[in-house]
């Protein structure tokens, strides 16, 4: 090929932009760093040269990119509101399952509880040949002569004490007679009521075992309340007292109930506001039929 032929190949490949990597030199640079090659304007950044739009995102106005990026990661409005109405149904629908589960497990404990003291009286009633406790010996409860016994720890003043219920805040001391569960004494520990059909009165010692003729039918330990305390437990419950009754406890309201026999259950009120309706009635004279209270 003749030379003259050769430059003018060449001459028309560069004219077309081919091998502008290699002969950088030939392609004219503008203003500003940029440069023409193969009708491409390409910029220079330092010795190498960069697309235009890499260009671009370097430059600089102010010392701030010239382009506009939206910030990752927020939340519109909206989607924040969305977010806050889903945990407000979900809380709404899981709030009461809560507190019935809370419920549930306060009212298990509370039968537990009664459980554990109906099996210090048994241990009581077997040491003591078949007799019922008292209601207290000098300052303690009949509570606090299990405790001398050793038949119960003497755990005081802590919330989830054996000796109340859950529901009761009262702390308790050595003499267990507040913040307690009450004891049928007026007609286990002694009994002087009105006969029933008779007239008279029925003065009695304290109730032996073999004497109670429905054992799965006599109460011997129960909620109870302080009256001039509302809320507060007490370690006696007797029908015809005027300061200290029997208690409820849980919702609806009920009557955790342990009877001679040593099972436990809750006796729902039919009227919460008489606690000494339904089976609970009856228990200001001795010998009715339909007296869950007494011996007979």
């Amino acid at each position: 090929m003749r030379k003259g032929n050769f430059m003018s190949a060449d001459s028309e490949r560069r004219d077309k932009g081919v091998g502008c990597r290699k002969a950088t030199k030939v392609c004219p640079k503008l203003g500003g760093g940029a440069e023409t090659c193969g009708g491409r304007p390409r910029h220079w950044k330092g010795d190498a040269r960069m697309p235009a739009h890499e260009a671009l995102r370097e430059s600089r106005v102010g010392g701030k990119p010239t382009t506009r990026r939206r910030q990752a990661g927020g939340f519109s409005l909206i989607e924040l509101l969305v977010v806050i109405s889903i945990i407000a149904i979900l809380m709404a629908i899981l709030l009461p399952a809560l507190k019935l589960a809370k419920d549930s497990a306060r009212q298990l404990k509370c039968l537990s509880n009664l459980k554990q003291l109906g099996s210090a009286m048994q241990f009581y009633i077997e040491d003591q040949e078949d007799f019922f406790p008292p209601p207290s010996a000098g300052a303690k409860s009949y509570l606090g002569i299990f405790v001398d016994s050793g038949y119960l720890p003497p755990v005081y003043g802590a919330r989830e004490s054996v000796f109340k219920c859950p529901y009761d805040n009262t702390a308790t001391n050595s003499a267990l007679m507040l913040g307690v569960y009450g004891y049928n004494y007026s007609h286990l520990g002694t009994s002087s009521y009105p006969a029933y059909g008779s007239g008279g009165w029925a003065s009695l010692p304290s109730a032996r075992l073999r004497q109670i003729r429905h054992p799965a039918e006599t109460l011997a330990l129960l909620d109870s309340e302080f009256l001039i305390l509302p809320g507060t437990g007490y370690y006696l419950v007797d029908p015809a007292a005027t300061n200290y009754s029997v208690g409820s406890r849980g919702s609806p309201a009920g009557v955790n109930i342990h009877w001679v026999d040593g099972h436990a259950a809750q006796y729902k009120l039919p009227n919460p506001s008489d606690r000494y309706a339904g089976m609970l009635a009856h228990g200001d004279s001795v010998g009715n039929p339909d007296n869950f209270w007494d011996r007979f």
